[in-house]
């Protein structure tokens, strides 16, 4: 069995305490629901997402206890932990992707105010979930929405609406972007003309020299995210055969803790490789973004 380093969702919660939580509940977001989309992109539905299935370990999180997961589609008995089970599951529904992203969102709730949703009566204007900006607090509602229909398509979207989330700007980024130039435009452009030509074509050959890099290692790396692909689905074929009722009408337990097993570190080399790649798309727009910020100190300084 794999040994983890680390603590989970809840001890992590306890130590930090409900103020680091708030700070850290997009970037909680961004890595559960990573892990999240992976399983559903192996046909799996976790069903027991909580706070004592995320373990906090190296600036990752690994989705732990897939032993009440389930094949998309495959009929089941209720199962899941009642306090971050969906409505529809509680209600007697069959969970599927939907109802995962639900209990990512009672997490969410739960790390951004310290209490759980069940025992707040308006979710919006809890003061505590106030604070965080408008934009986040609509992005977790959405999750908490009790209409499926109304959550997230998928894990994916769910990423998608969040990136965007984090693309907006920040209040130094605004700031920055208002500064006036002096009142005579010809005179700015003449003394910070070759400056800002001299920062450009620096930047650029930065850029250029990064990107080239970035090809091989973006290539390299899809290679990797294809093999995890492969790795998950003989994974959760495994499962599926270990639930299996052998001769003597008992699962092999063995075999599924097994697959288990094997499925988690699929998904965590899956992860890696999904990290580099984001690792290396990022890479550019981070030195495109130092190259502005430095045009535009130097031309406050102008």
């Amino acid at each position: 069995m794999q040994y983890l380093e680390g603590v989970n969702l809840d001890q992590w919660l306890t130590a930090t305490g409900t103020k680091e939580a708030a700070a850290n509940v997009a970037w909680f977001a961004e890595h559960t629901l990573t892990g999240t989309a992976a399983a559903h992109d192996a046909g799996l539905i976790h069903r027991d997402i909580k706070p004592g299935n995320l373990w906090v370990a190296h600036g990752k999180i690994k989705l732990l206890d897939f032993g009440i997961a389930a094949h998309a589609g495959q009929e089941t008995m209720p199962a899941g932990t009642a306090a971050y089970m969906a409505p529809e599951v509680a209600a007697g529904a069959e969970a599927d992707t939907k109802s995962d992203l639900y209990s990512v969102g009672v997490v969410l709730y739960e790390m951004a105010t310290g209490k759980h949703v069940g025992t707040v009566a308006n979710l919006a204007d809890e003061p505590k979930f106030q604070e965080l900006p408008p934009a986040l607090r609509g992005f977790i509602l959405e999750l908490l929405d009790k209409e499926p229909a109304k959550r997230p398509a998928s894990a994916h979207a769910a990423l998608t609406k969040l990136a965007e989330l984090k693309a907006v700007p920040t209040p130094e980024q605004i700031e920055l972007a208002e500064l006036k130039p002096p009142s005579n435009p010809w005179a700015w452009l003449t003394i910070g003309l070759s400056a800002t030509l001299g920062l450009l074509i620096v930047g650029w050959l930065l850029v250029r020299a990064e990107q080239a890099r970035n090809v091989d290692r973006i290539r390299a790396t899809e290679v990797e995210l294809d093999r995890g692909l492969d790795e998950l689905s003989e994974a959760v074929k495994e499962m599926d055969a270990a639930r299996a009722i052998d001769l003597h009408g008992k699962a092999d337990a063995a075999a599924r803790l097994k697959a288990a097993e094997r499925f988690r570190d699929a998904m965590d080399r899956y992860n890696s490789a999904k990290t580099r790649i984001d690792d290396a798309h990022r890479t550019r727009a981070n030195l495109l973004d130092r190259l502005g910020s430095k045009a535009a100190m130097q031309d406050k300084k102008e």
